[in-house]
């Protein structure tokens, strides 16, 4: 039998860039105050926590 593999699958190593591309779009359309990370992570694709694996702060995703 072969193994199973997912419908789709991401590298780990690809999730920053992904949430530093969605972030961008998330601060170019609300602003840096009003972006709420629920908002990056739903464009990323991600869930919330996930963000804070790679980022300690939205000002520190924000400087990425």
């Amino acid at each position: 039998m072969s193994e199973m593999q997912p419908k789709w699958s991401r590298r780990k190593e690809a999730r920053p860039l992904e949430i530093v591309d969605a972030a961008v779009d998330v601060f170019l359309e609300n602003g840096f105050a009003a972006a709420k990370l629920s908002d990056i992570a739903k464009r990323a694709r991600v869930a919330k926590g996930t963000i804070y694996l790679y980022f300690e702060t939205k000002e520190e995703l924000f400087r990425a």
